[in-house]
């Protein structure tokens, strides 16, 4: 078999621009047949600059029978349909997070998935952050004992506005399901839930404090886990000069992350283990190349990838929770079953 996986991108501005496209061109594994974007000037742009075919239209990707698998990276309230048209046409899927906002679509398209025997990959990349895998196998060896206490922060300013300081689709709660904790926070969630466990209960309090859209700006969920520990995430829209942070404490040490929840490769790990204070040194790694060729060998071997639709599901589910916990004003039992 080909171990040069072929790619087609769908939505070629923003993330896939300035993360995926540079991320997968420099992957050993990989090779990106065509871009595609409804913006023809972008998609020309875009091919011209990686040297890349491109499209307007997505028959073009979805028809192309060299192309194995397809990067997603349209706004959210496209994705359904996009990796329906994926999977049926054979296609191997990862598509930026979240999902979706809509529960059922999980279901659906895990479905759809199935019947045509593709895999399908939510891009929750931080999990692939060099400092963010070593907090796994700290917590996994127990040197820090049992987790008793966490919280995870991302924050950026205005990222909801778009060129000309224009608001963009992020902030109509019908297209994007909610705000800044969807936008930002579902990245918290997802790690806290791979590094501690499941969660199972949530109290959440949300608001638009600054601003007059119809999501929020800024908001809070405390988390219960399966095994008994305690956290938090939050995120704003809101404020300038937020860190980007986590902190997890644990029966025999503590464990403290400086701007490694972000797009970048690089931040700060710090480790309390017993009393003994140090700074964890590692070489930065492209958590976005890491992504792509994590899901090439899932597609070469037919292991179901790390970050599944059922992962992404969870993580989708506690942020909704979050939101009808500050809407009820009462904490919030969760059940998240996905057969």
């Amino acid at each position: 078999m080909d171990r040069i996986t072929k790619w087609g991108v769908i939505g070629c501005g923003g993330i896939a621009y300035k993360r995926m496209i540079p991320a997968v061109m420099n992957s050993d594994n990989t090779e990106i047949v065509i871009v595609q974007d409804i913006n023809e000037s972008l998609a020309r742009k875009v091919g011209k600059e990686f040297s890349i075919n491109w499209t307007t239209s997505i028959d073009d990707v979805l028809n192309n029978d060299e192309i194995r698998a397809v990067y997603i990276a349209t706004p959210v309230f496209t994705h359904f349909d996009l990796c329906n048209q994926a999977a049926n046409a054979k296609k191997h899927i990862l598509c930026e997070k979240p999902f979706s906002n809509v529960l059922g679509e999980y279901l659906r398209i895990k479905e759809v998935c199935k019947a045509n025997n593709v895999l399908i990959m939510i891009g929750f990349m931080m999990r692939f952050h060099s400092v963010h895998r070593k907090v796994k196998q700290i917590i996994e060896s127990g040197k820090i004992g049992r987790v008793v206490m966490a919280r995870a922060q991302l924050s950026h300013y205005h990222v909801e506005y778009g060129p000309n300081n224009k608001l963009t689709w992020r902030t109509d709660k019908k297209l994007a399901g909610g705000g800044a904790l969807m936008d930002m926070g579902i990245h918290c969630v997802d790690l806290l839930r791979w590094w501690i466990g499941d969660i199972i209960e949530v109290l959440g309090v949300v608001d638009t404090i600054t601003n007059s859209y119809s999501v929020e700006d800024t908001g809070i969920g405390l988390l219960k886990f399966e095994n008994g520990a305690i956290g938090s995430v939050d995120s704003t829209f809101s404020v300038k000069g937020a860190k980007h942070v986590f902190e997890i404490y644990g029966t025999k040490g503590s464990l403290f992350g400086e701007e490694t929840i972000s797009q970048l490769p690089e931040g700060k790990l710090t480790m309390n283990i017993n009393g003994n204070v140090s700074e964890h040194t590692y070489k930065p790694q492209d958590m976005y190349r890491l992504e792509v060729e994590h899901l090439n060998n899932c597609i070469i071997t037919g292991v179901t990838p790390m970050n599944d639709i059922d992962e992404a599901y969870k993580n989708i589910f506690v942020i909704n929770s979050i939101y009808e916990s500050s809407r009820i004003g009462k904490k919030i039992v969760l059940d998240t079953p996905l057969n």
